[in-house]
C-alpha cells in the first residue's frame, strides 16, 4: 500500500493529510484507525448519564498517565471527585474500577465518533449508560489586551526596565474558530497584523514579522490564557541578539449594566430545579430569600458566561449550602467558623479547591461574597478577604445541573442541606470587551 503524506497551511496550523489508494483521512474528515489506544482517552471527560430519573445525572472522568501507568479521577451524580482503583484499556475499550462497599464497580465506555458511550453497572444492580464528551475549554480571546513584558531577576541590559516599557503593547484580537489575527499600534500610527497566530486549548501563539536595517526580525509570543489574562514569553529572533522576556497581558473587559436577582419580595425570576421534590424556598420577614430544609435548589431563570456576582448570605449553625456559578460549580456555604481550611470548607470550590484561608463569621452574622468568572478562572472575595485569585476550575463539582462546561448557565443556591439566607444579589454580566481602536 502507497502512503504519501501531504503537508499544507491551514490558517496559521499546520495540516496533515493521508492518501491512501484514493482514500482521504483528514482532521476535517474524521478519523479511520486499526486500534484505539490509552492515549486516546487520556484526558478530561464531560459525563451526561442518560437512564436516570431527576437531575443529577451529571458526571465527570479524567485518565492521566504517569510513570507509565494509568490512573484517574471520577465524579459520579454528586459528593467529591475521588480518585479511582484502577485504570486500564483492554482491546479498545476503557475499564474503570471504583469499588464501594467493598464491590467492584466497573465503568466500561468506548470511543464512537470522538465521544465515549459506555454503561456502569451500580452494586444495587442498576444499570445507567452514559456519554462523554472531551473537555475542550471554549476560550474567546476577541478584544482588547494591554501587555507589559516583565522584567526577570537579573536581567541584563537589552532585558531592562527602558526596554521593558519599548515592548509594552496594546494588542487587538480577532478570532475565528482557533485562528487569530493580533494587531498592534506602530510609532508611525500605522497598524502591524501578527504573520500568524493560533489558540490550542488554553495555550496561546502568535508571531509578528519585522523589517529592521535590511533583517528580518521575529516576535514569538507564546503563552498560557488564565481568564482575562496570559502569560508566557516572548523570544525575539533575528535582531542583532536573540533574547526572550517574560510578559503578561489583561483584557480591557467591559461589564453590563447591574442585574437585580431577588427582588426582597417575591420568588420572582427563580425556579425549582425538580418539580417532585418538596420546594420550602420563601421570603422572610426580614426580606431575604430563605430556605428550610430538607429542601430541593432553587435555580436562577437566567442564564451568565462570563460575570461578576456579589451577595450576602447568612447560614445557621451547623448549616451547609452552596452556590453554583453557571449551575456546575459549588462554592460551599458552610458554618465553619475557627475551623482550618479544607476543599469542603466555607468558600471552597467543592472537592476540588479549598480557600486560601478561612474568613468565615459565625453563624448567624451576614457575610459578603464576591465572585468574578471568566471561562474557567475565578476570583472569590470573602468578608473582604480573597480566597480564590483567578483560580482555574478544573471541572465540574457534585450536583451539576450539566456537564456542559463552555455553555451559559445560571446561579443555583443549594437547598437540601441546611438552613441559610441569601439577600442582595446582583450579577454584572460580560456585555463584551473593549473593542480596538
Amino acid at each position: 500500500m502507497k502512503v504519501n503524506w501531504i503537508e499544507s497551511n491551514r490558517g496559521s496550523k499546520g495540516f496533515v493529510a493521508m492518501v491512501v489508494t484514493g482514500l482521504l483521512i483528514s482532521a476535517g474528515l474524521g478519523s479511520l484507525r486499526a486500534e484505539v489506544t490509552s492515549d486516546d482517552y487520556l484526558g478530561a471527560w464531560n459525563v451526561l448519564i442518560e437512564n436516570i430519573g431527576g437531575t443529577f445525572n451529571s458526571s465527570w472522568i479524567e485518565v492521566r498517565e504517569a510513570g507509565g501507568q494509568l490512573e484517574g479521577s471520577l465524579l459520579w451524580r454528586w459528593g467529591s471527585v475521588i480518585p479511582v482503583e484502577s485504570v486500564k484499556v483492554e482491546e479498545g475499550e476503557l475499564i474503570i474500577n471504583r469499588p464501594e462497599g467493598g464491590k467492584d464497580i466497573l465503568y466500561r465506555a468506548r470511543l464512537v465518533d470522538g465521544e465515549l458511550k459506555g454503561s456502569v453497572t451500580m452494586p444495587g444492580g442498576e444499570k445507567h449508560e452514559f456519554t462523554g464528551r472531551r473537555d475542550i475549554p471554549g476560550i474567546d480571546l476577541s478584544g482588547t489586551w494591554v501587555l507589559k513584558p516583565q522584567v526577570p531577576a537579573g536581567a541584563q541590559a537589552e532585558q531592562s526596565e527602558e526596554r521593558r516599557r519599548a515592548f509594552e503593547r496594546t494588542l487587538t484580537i480577532r478570532q475565528s474558530g482557533d485562528d487569530l489575527v493580533v494587531s498592534m499600534p506602530r510609532r508611525d500610527g500605522g497598524v502591524t497584523e501578527s504573520k500568524r497566530g493560533a489558540l490550542d486549548g488554553d495555550q496561546v501563539e502568535f508571531l509578528f514579522e519585522m523589517t529592521r536595517n535590511d533583517r528580518t526580525i521575529n516576535l514569538v509570543y507564546s503563552g498560557l490564557v488564565k481568564g482575562d489574562r496570559m502569560e508566557g514569553t516572548m523570544q525575539v529572533e533575528g535582531g542583532e541578539r536573540d533574547f526572550s522576556f517574560p510578559w503578561v497581558a489583561d483584557r480591557q473587559r467591559v461589564w453590563g449594566d447591574p442585574i437585580r436577582m431577588f427582588d426582597g419580595e417575591t420568588l420572582n425570576g427563580w425556579h425549582q430545579r425538580d418539580a417532585s421534590r418538596s420546594f420550602q424556598w420563601k421570603v422572610a420577614e426580614d426580606g431575604s430569600l430563605e430556605n428550610t430544609p430538607p429542601d430541593d435548589d432553587i435555580v436562577s431563570d437566567i442564564k451568565f458566561k462570563d460575570f461578576k456576582l456579589r451577595l450576602e448570605y447568612k447560614v445557621a449553625k451547623n448549616s451547609n449550602s452552596g452556590v453554583y456559578l453557571r449551575g456546575r460549580y459549588e462554592l460551599q456555604v458552610l458554618d465553619d467558623y475557627g475551623k482550618g481550611i479544607s476543599p469542603h470548607g466555607n468558600g471552597a470550590v467543592y472537592s476540588r479547591v479549598p480557600a486560601k484561608m478561612n474568613v468565615s463569621k459565625a453563624p448567624g452574622e451576614w457575610q459578603e461574597l464576591e465572585v468574578t468568572m471568566i471561562g474557567r478562572y475565578i476570583t472569590v472575595v470573602l468578608n473582604g478577604t480573597t480566597i480564590h485569585d483567578n483560580e482555574k476550575l478544573g471541572g465540574i463539582t457534585g450536583g451539576a445541573l450539566d456537564p456542559w462546561q463552555n455553555e451559559a448557565g445560571p446561579l443555583l443556591l443549594q437547598g437540601d442541606h441546611g438552613l441559610v439566607n441569601f439577600r442582595n444579589i446582583q450579577v454584572w454580566p460580560a456585555s463584551g470587551v473593549r473593542p480596538g481602536a
